[in-house]
């Protein structure tokens, strides 16, 4: 249909999409001519025609299509353009019908519009099927009557603004994960200034956590001397958009202050926008040391941290932090001159531009490679890098490590392998490795001819369930297991099966866990025919077995004969009290009423009397409590020691009062005790303490206690793999020689006279008893006018 006087209105125009729907053979299709369309679709298409907006129109139940100039381009080249214009919407766009025909049934039957913003959409066009991204919205067109005849899409396509965001989300995610790694100290800021992400190297240097450091935290960890001028310069930098480099002091967590010097570039939106900055803060403390001692002279090298290189996309230079300038022997000036393949021998232009590419679009694993210096000296480094954008550019960011001590170690540790190996053939005893799981990796010849193998090859890899004897291998794998967790050297036994006879023999294992980087990576060991030597052990055993029948009979018989003399001991001590309280009253009486009737000598005697009595009647008490410590009640509770010990001080206030003597007590751990024979243990160390203390001095006790592994106990004694409650009970007293601090323990000893310390000489012996009974140990440190400590270690839970 050519453009005449006849052409309706909304078919007039220049424009392609309106040409061809004025040449469309519109009379064989359902709608018909042109001037007989509806009213409300001849308005809407006047609209979508003339408009540089990007629209497409639905018609009647059909879905028939229409689309303007403006939504012309999102069809691509060779596509659906113009092929479906006037066609029905489930033929256009069957590839996406399932998605777009709901939105279209929901517009058309009343139920409200539709809109979407960056919706994944994928259709044909250029040749294949690609996502493309639209921002669209549904929306009705209605008759005179108000009917919904048709769905008009005003729309736009955001497939390269959701590409570019995505680009700069993976950028950023990058970056993070290279800042994570390096110890150059790297902040963030937005475009208000507020600090924004601060990565873990400020952790460790200052002791504050992220959350403490981002907005303004920062600046409480500003030296008070530097907070105006680095303020001034950040802000103002702020203003201009612009870099700025500076020095500042920041304090660490240690309390002192790091010198830093601060390189800080502004970042921008792909769209252009202000982003904020990125700061990158190197340690210059010591090179700030040396420029206050030598004046002028500066040594920046000396103590510089790893290479910090920025590389440009045609591998040229855009920043090199000091520590690569002097690795590689260049001034700042030459280093403008310099690419990549100048200074590292391995990657040339054409597979640097494939790093840098992949470097973009992903998180880069460590990589080796080697460097060469001026000099054209080549030396091993390993490389962290990572695609970033900075101001709307894109850039690859590395930190080089030189790691030539390290290679010359692995190579050290390749010839003693080598070593062990040639070692391990000529010996006669069995040589083995196996990886962390158990699973073989290495078995000297000796071994291989046992099993019947004739090349290491086919034992590599199995287990050693394959040769073992079957009740043995839950025992060797509870071995491995405390191994794996004590990190200790072992041993054991276990069966294992000759080849040639298929017989077990006994062998004993020596094996240690090998550790790399504190991370365990297997296990070395040797093993030893001992079936000859084991048979005699069982021979030996089954006599050892009925001799320990007998004596466990003579030890039921020895119980029973304790018994009875605890029995008697006891009995016996409290008959000889009784005519010792005798004596004690009569002498008092003569005293008290025949005083004055005798002489000095005879008075003197009388007074000798008592006090022989009274420590008499102590010894008896001393001795009854002595031997109820051997078989007393051993039901143990788990004690607040804190409860015990104020119980104790309580049963002593009396005469703690006279003595005007102070006792602290501090937090103590809970433990599983017998209480009253605690109480007994703690009694007669806080009476020791009373006891033996100079006239003229206050007596001060103090009590502690914490928990201990046994790992950390120095004592013969202490199960290493339990957990122990350990108290110091230390005084202000006259103390002693530390020569005899086991001698203190026996009983009757007495390192004082008698006449000056009041005591038996059990009092301690007792003490010793309780903690043997509590399957602990007692230790005592102490020095000549310098007090004494009692420290007692029992396990936390009684088996």
């Amino acid at each position: 249909m050519s453009q005449t006087t006849n052409t309706p209105y909304f078919l007039t125009g220049d424009g392609e999409m309106v040409g061809l729907t004025r040449s469309f053979d519109w009379e064989s299709t359902k709608l018909g001519p042109p001037d007989q369309w509806p009213n409300e679709l001849k308005v809407t298409l006047d609209i979508l025609f003339h408009s540089k907006f990007p629209m497409f129109l639905f018609w009647g139940s059909d879905y028939v299509c229409f689309y303007n100039d403006a939504y012309r381009p999102s069809l691509g080249i060779s596509g659906k353009h113009p092929s479906i214009l006037g066609m029905k919407g489930i033929v256009a766009w069957e590839e996406i019908w399932s998605e777009i025909e709901p939105l279209l049934s929901q517009v058309s039957s009343g139920k409200g519009t539709v809109y979407r913003e960056n919706q994944l959409i994928p259709f044909y066009r250029n040749g294949l099927i690609e996502d493309i991204y639209w921002t669209f919205s549904y929306s009705p067109v209605r008759n005179e009557h108000g009917d919904i005849t048709g769905v008009l899409t005003v729309c736009n396509e955001t497939t390269k603004l959701v590409q570019r965001q995505q680009n700069l989300r993976n950028s950023e995610l990058r970056f993070r994960s290279m800042a994570e790694d390096t110890d150059l100290y790297i902040v963030t800021g937005d475009e208000t200034g507020n600090a924004t992400y601060f990565n873990p190297a400020w952790t460790r240097l200052t002791g504050a956590e992220m959350d403490q450091l981002t907005g303004f935290g920062w600046t409480g960890f500003v030296h008070p001397e530097d907070l105006d001028h680095f303020s001034k310069l950040y802000f103002g930098s702020l203003e201009k958009r612009a870099p700025f480099t500076g020095e500042v002091r920041a304090r660490a967590k240690e309390g002192n202050f790091r010198w830093l010097l601060a390189n800080a570039t502004p970042r921008f939106y792909p769209d252009g926008r202000f982003a904020g900055y990125i700061g990158i803060f190197t340690d210059i403390t010591e090179r700030k040391k040396v420029e206050q001692s030598a004046e002028l002279f500066r040594i920046t090298a000396e103590n510089a941290i790893d290479p910090f290189i920025l590389m440009r996309r045609d591998s040229s230079f855009e920043y090199l932090n000091p520590a690569a300038l002097e690795k590689w022997g260049y001034t700042k000036e030459e280093a403008q001159t310099l690419k990549v393949p100048d200074v590292d021998t391995i990657f040339d232009l054409k597979r640097f531009g494939e790093l840098f590419e992949k470097a973009q679009q992903s998180t880069i694993p460590l990589i080796e490679t080697q460097h060469k210096n001026k000099k054209g000296e080549v030396y091993p480094v390993e490389v962290t890098v990572s695609g970033i954008t900075l101001g709307g550019k894109e850039y690859m960011l590395a930190i080089a490590r030189d790691i030539s001590e390290r290679k010359k170690a692995e190579n050290l540790i390749k010839e003693s392998e080598l070593r062990f190996r040639l070692l391990a053939e000529q010996s006669p005893i069995w040589v083995w490795l196996a990886d962390q799981d158990l699973n073989v990796q290495y078995v000297n010849h000796q071994m291989l001819h046992f099993l019947g193998l004739k090349d290491k090859s086919e034992f590599v890899g199995k287990v050693w369930e394959e040769v073992m004897h079957p009740e043995d291998i839950p025992k060797v794998y509870q071995t491995f297991a405390e191994a794996r967790k004590y990190r200790e050297s072992f041993y054991y036994e276990h069966r294992i099966k000759e080849a040639a006879t298929g017989q077990y023999y006994w062998f004993k294992v020596w094996a240690m866990p090998k550790y790399e980087e504190d991370n365990l990576v297997g296990f070395i060991g040797t093993a030893v025919n001992i079936d000859e030597q084991k048979a005699f052990t069982q021979e030996l055993e089954k006599k050892v077995a009925a001799r320990t029948k007998d004596l466990a009979n003579s030890n039921k018989e020895l119980e029973e004969m304790n018994k009875e003399l605890e029995s008697f001991a006891y009995v016996s001590s409290h008959d000889l009290q009784e005519p010792l309280r005798k004596i004690q009253i009569f002498s008092s009486q003569i005293l008290s009423n025949d005083f004055d009737n005798l002489s000095e000598r005879s008075k003197d005697k009388f007074k000798r009397m008592q006090l022989a009595a009274q420590r008499m009647q102590s010894l008896i008490r001393d001795l009854l409590a002595y031997s109820r410590t051997n078989s007393g009640d051993r039901s143990f509770e788990f004690t607040n020691l804190n409860e015990l010990a104020g119980n104790v001080v309580a049963s002593l206030q009396e005469e703690l009062e006279v003595r005007e003597a102070v006792v602290k007590i501090g937090e103590l751990p809970s433990a599983s005790v017998v209480p009253f024979q605690f109480e007994q243990l703690l009694f007669n160390l806080i009476s020791n303490s009373l006891k033996f203390v100079e006239n003229n001095t206050l007596p001060k006790i103090q009590i502690h206690g914490q928990m201990l592994p046994g790992s950390d106990i120095k004592n013969i004694k202490i199960d290493k793999k339990r957990d122990y409650c350990c108290l110091d009970v230390s005084d202000n007293g006259i103390g002693f020689d530390q020569k005899y601090a086991d001698r203190i323990f026996e009983v009757f000893q007495r390192l004082h006279p008698k006449e000056t310390y009041m005591g038996t000489g059990i009092g301690l012996s007792i003490v010793k008893k309780i903690v043997e009974n509590h399957n602990g140990v007692i230790t005592v440190t102490s020095a000549q006018g310098k007090g004494t400590n009692f420290r007692i270690c029992i396990p936390v839970v009684q088996e």
